[in-house]
Protein backbone atom coordinates (compact mmCIF):
# COMPACT_ATOMS: atom_id res chain seq x y z
CA UNK A 1 0.00 0.00 0.00
CA UNK A 2 2.98 2.34 0.37
CA UNK A 3 3.09 3.25 -3.32
CA UNK A 4 -0.65 3.85 -3.43
CA UNK A 5 -0.42 6.26 -0.51
CA UNK A 6 2.45 8.14 -2.16
CA UNK A 7 0.51 8.32 -5.44
CA UNK A 8 -2.56 9.84 -3.80
CA UNK A 9 -0.40 12.42 -2.05
CA UNK A 10 1.34 13.19 -5.35
CA UNK A 11 -2.00 13.77 -7.07
CA UNK A 12 -2.94 16.08 -4.21
CA UNK A 13 0.24 18.11 -4.70
CA UNK A 14 -0.37 18.19 -8.47
CA UNK A 15 -3.79 19.76 -8.08
CA UNK A 16 -2.34 22.37 -5.70
CA UNK A 17 0.54 23.33 -7.97
CA UNK A 18 -1.32 23.37 -11.26
CA UNK A 19 -4.80 24.40 -10.21
CA UNK A 20 -6.11 21.37 -12.11
CA UNK A 21 -9.74 21.75 -13.02
CA UNK A 22 -10.25 18.01 -12.56
CA UNK A 23 -8.30 15.27 -10.86
CA UNK A 24 -9.90 11.86 -10.47
CA UNK A 25 -8.63 8.61 -9.00
CA UNK A 26 -10.56 5.44 -9.86
CA UNK A 27 -10.26 1.96 -8.36
CA UNK A 28 -12.30 -0.52 -10.37
CA UNK A 29 -13.25 -3.82 -8.69
CA UNK A 30 -16.35 -4.32 -10.87
CA UNK A 31 -15.45 -7.81 -12.17
CA UNK A 32 -15.18 -9.14 -8.61
CA UNK A 33 -11.80 -10.76 -9.20
CA UNK A 34 -9.25 -8.09 -10.09
CA UNK A 35 -8.61 -4.38 -9.58
CA UNK A 36 -7.52 -1.50 -11.82
CA UNK A 37 -6.19 1.76 -10.44
CA UNK A 38 -6.20 4.79 -12.76
CA UNK A 39 -5.67 8.50 -12.35
CA UNK A 40 -6.83 11.35 -14.58
CA UNK A 41 -5.67 14.98 -14.56
CA UNK A 42 -7.20 17.68 -16.77
CA UNK A 43 -6.03 21.29 -17.03
CA UNK A 44 -6.54 24.30 -19.23
CA UNK A 45 -3.11 24.94 -20.67
CA UNK A 46 -1.52 28.39 -20.41
CA UNK A 47 1.89 30.06 -20.63
CA UNK A 48 2.81 28.94 -17.11
CA UNK A 49 1.84 25.28 -17.31
CA UNK A 50 1.33 22.65 -20.03
CA UNK A 51 0.33 19.01 -19.95
CA UNK A 52 3.78 18.09 -21.30
CA UNK A 53 5.37 19.73 -18.24
CA UNK A 54 3.19 17.60 -15.95
CA UNK A 55 3.95 14.44 -17.94
CA UNK A 56 7.70 15.06 -17.73
CA UNK A 57 7.44 15.67 -14.00
CA UNK A 58 5.53 12.43 -13.51
CA UNK A 59 7.89 10.37 -15.68
CA UNK A 60 10.91 11.75 -13.80
CA UNK A 61 9.67 9.96 -10.68
CA UNK A 62 10.77 6.44 -11.63
CA UNK A 63 10.17 5.00 -8.16
CA UNK A 64 6.44 5.64 -8.38
CA UNK A 65 5.62 5.49 -12.07
CA UNK A 66 7.86 2.72 -13.34
CA UNK A 67 5.79 0.45 -15.67
CA UNK A 68 2.78 2.79 -15.58
CA UNK A 69 0.93 3.52 -18.84
CA UNK A 70 0.58 7.27 -19.41
CA UNK A 71 -1.58 8.60 -22.25
CA UNK A 72 -2.59 12.09 -23.29
CA UNK A 73 -6.31 12.81 -23.43
CA UNK A 74 -8.79 15.64 -23.89
CA UNK A 75 -12.18 16.35 -22.39
CA UNK A 76 -15.01 18.84 -22.81
CA UNK A 77 -15.77 20.70 -19.58
CA UNK A 78 -18.38 23.48 -19.72
CA UNK A 79 -18.05 23.50 -23.53
CA UNK A 80 -14.30 24.10 -23.31
CA UNK A 81 -11.59 21.62 -24.27
CA UNK A 82 -9.20 20.64 -21.49
CA UNK A 83 -6.01 18.66 -22.01
CA UNK A 84 -5.11 15.84 -19.69
CA UNK A 85 -3.31 12.65 -18.83
CA UNK A 86 -4.68 9.20 -18.05
CA UNK A 87 -2.39 7.05 -15.89
CA UNK A 88 -2.98 3.31 -15.61
CA UNK A 89 -1.29 1.28 -12.90
CA UNK A 90 0.89 -1.81 -13.47
CA UNK A 91 -0.18 -5.29 -12.40
CA UNK A 92 1.85 -5.17 -9.18
CA UNK A 93 -0.35 -2.38 -7.77
CA UNK A 94 -3.56 -3.87 -9.18
CA UNK A 95 -2.80 -7.22 -7.53
CA UNK A 96 -2.10 -5.50 -4.21
CA UNK A 97 -5.45 -3.72 -4.35
CA UNK A 98 -7.34 -6.86 -5.43
CA UNK A 99 -6.32 -8.53 -2.14
CA UNK A 100 -8.39 -5.94 -0.26
CA UNK A 101 -11.64 -7.24 -1.79
CA UNK A 102 -13.12 -10.21 0.07
CA UNK A 103 -16.10 -12.28 -1.09
CA UNK A 104 -18.51 -14.71 0.53
CA UNK A 105 -21.20 -16.80 -1.19
CA UNK A 106 -24.49 -17.91 0.37
CA UNK A 107 -27.82 -18.90 -1.23
CA UNK A 108 -26.60 -17.94 -4.74
CA UNK A 109 -25.73 -14.43 -3.53
CA UNK A 110 -22.12 -13.26 -3.39
CA UNK A 111 -21.29 -10.57 -0.83
CA UNK A 112 -18.23 -8.41 -1.52
CA UNK A 113 -16.52 -6.48 1.27
CA UNK A 114 -13.83 -3.88 0.68
CA UNK A 115 -11.75 -2.49 3.54
CA UNK A 116 -9.22 0.07 2.38
CA UNK A 117 -7.24 2.12 4.89
CA UNK A 118 -5.17 4.43 2.70
CA UNK A 119 -3.75 6.56 5.50
CA UNK A 120 -2.73 3.77 7.84
CA UNK A 121 0.99 3.24 8.38
CA UNK A 122 2.62 6.29 6.94
CA UNK A 123 0.56 8.71 4.81
CA UNK A 124 1.20 12.05 6.51
CA UNK A 125 -1.29 14.67 5.35
CA UNK A 126 -0.59 17.18 8.11
CA UNK A 127 1.32 19.52 5.78
CA UNK A 128 -1.72 19.89 3.55
CA UNK A 129 -3.62 21.68 6.31
CA UNK A 130 -1.37 24.69 5.55
CA UNK A 131 -2.97 24.84 2.08
CA UNK A 132 -6.56 25.05 3.29
CA UNK A 133 -7.15 28.45 1.69
CA UNK A 134 -5.81 27.18 -1.66
CA UNK A 135 -7.92 24.04 -1.45
CA UNK A 136 -11.01 26.08 -0.61
CA UNK A 137 -10.38 28.43 -3.54
CA UNK A 138 -9.95 25.53 -5.96
CA UNK A 139 -13.14 23.87 -4.74
CA UNK A 140 -15.10 27.13 -4.97
CA UNK A 141 -13.85 27.48 -8.56
CA UNK A 142 -15.41 24.09 -9.42
CA UNK A 143 -12.10 22.24 -9.57
CA UNK A 144 -12.78 18.57 -8.83
CA UNK A 145 -10.63 16.17 -6.84
CA UNK A 146 -12.44 12.88 -6.36
CA UNK A 147 -11.91 9.20 -5.85
CA UNK A 148 -14.35 6.78 -7.45
CA UNK A 149 -14.60 3.13 -6.39
CA UNK A 150 -16.49 0.71 -8.63
CA UNK A 151 -17.80 -2.49 -7.08
CA UNK A 152 -19.28 -5.75 -8.44
CA UNK A 153 -23.02 -6.13 -8.07
CA UNK A 154 -25.19 -3.71 -6.10
CA UNK A 155 -23.58 -1.52 -3.43
CA UNK A 156 -25.65 -1.66 -0.25
CA UNK A 157 -23.51 0.53 2.01
CA UNK A 158 -20.34 2.63 2.17
CA UNK A 159 -18.68 4.20 5.20
CA UNK A 160 -17.93 7.42 3.30
CA UNK A 161 -18.85 9.13 0.03
CA UNK A 162 -22.01 8.96 -2.06
CA UNK A 163 -23.39 5.95 -3.94
CA UNK A 164 -24.67 6.34 -7.50
CA UNK A 165 -25.08 3.56 -10.09
CA UNK A 166 -23.03 1.22 -7.91
CA UNK A 167 -20.08 3.60 -7.80
CA UNK A 168 -18.88 5.28 -4.60
CA UNK A 169 -17.65 8.85 -5.13
CA UNK A 170 -15.49 10.45 -2.44
CA UNK A 171 -14.81 14.19 -2.46
CA UNK A 172 -11.18 14.25 -1.34
CA UNK A 173 -11.11 18.00 -0.71
CA UNK A 174 -12.98 17.67 2.57
CA UNK A 175 -10.68 14.98 3.89
CA UNK A 176 -7.44 16.62 2.80
CA UNK A 177 -8.50 19.94 4.33
CA UNK A 178 -8.92 18.10 7.64
CA UNK A 179 -5.59 16.33 7.21
CA UNK A 180 -6.84 12.74 7.14
CA UNK A 181 -8.74 10.14 5.10
CA UNK A 182 -11.01 7.77 7.07
CA UNK A 183 -10.82 4.06 6.34
CA UNK A 184 -13.08 3.09 3.44
CA UNK A 185 -15.49 0.22 4.00
CA UNK A 186 -17.88 -0.80 1.19
CA UNK A 187 -20.26 -3.75 0.90
CA UNK A 188 -21.97 -4.93 -2.30
CA UNK A 189 -24.01 -7.98 -3.28
CA UNK A 190 -24.41 -9.85 -6.55
CA UNK A 191 -26.81 -12.65 -7.46
CA UNK A 192 -25.10 -15.69 -9.00
CA UNK A 193 -27.93 -15.84 -11.56
CA UNK A 194 -29.01 -12.62 -13.23
CA UNK A 195 -32.41 -11.61 -11.82
CA UNK A 196 -33.59 -11.07 -15.41
CA UNK A 197 -32.43 -14.54 -16.51
CA UNK A 198 -35.81 -16.27 -16.11
CA UNK A 199 -37.74 -13.53 -17.93
CA UNK A 200 -35.21 -13.68 -20.79
CA UNK A 201 -35.48 -17.48 -20.82
CA UNK A 202 -39.29 -17.49 -20.92
CA UNK A 203 -39.31 -14.78 -23.62
CA UNK A 204 -36.90 -16.86 -25.69
CA UNK A 205 -39.07 -19.97 -25.37
CA UNK A 206 -42.20 -18.01 -26.40
CA UNK A 207 -40.40 -16.60 -29.47
CA UNK A 208 -39.25 -20.11 -30.49
CA UNK A 209 -42.81 -21.46 -30.12
CA UNK A 210 -44.25 -18.59 -32.17
CA UNK A 211 -41.68 -19.12 -34.93
CA UNK A 212 -42.42 -22.87 -34.95
CA UNK A 213 -46.20 -22.27 -35.04
CA UNK A 214 -45.87 -19.74 -37.85
CA UNK A 215 -43.74 -22.16 -39.86
CA UNK A 216 -46.26 -24.99 -39.27
CA UNK A 217 -49.24 -22.84 -40.43
CA UNK A 218 -47.32 -21.67 -43.53
CA UNK A 219 -46.46 -25.26 -44.48
CA UNK A 220 -50.08 -26.38 -43.88
CA UNK A 221 -51.37 -23.58 -46.10
CA UNK A 222 -48.85 -24.43 -48.82
CA UNK A 223 -50.01 -28.07 -48.86
CA UNK A 224 -53.64 -26.95 -49.27
CA UNK A 225 -52.68 -24.68 -52.19
CA UNK A 226 -51.04 -27.63 -53.90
Amino acid sequence: MKKIKQLILLFMVAILLTGCVECQLTIDFSDGESALFTGEIYIKENDQISINDIKKQIQSNQDLFDQWTIKKASKKINDETYIGLILQSPESINEELAKKLKQYEKNNITTYELDLDIQKNGLDLSELTHYQSTLTTLKNNQAHFEMKIKMPGHIIKSSIGTIDNDVVTIDLYDYFMNGYIPAISITSKKESIDKHFYSYFITGIVIIILIGLTYYLMMKKRRKDI
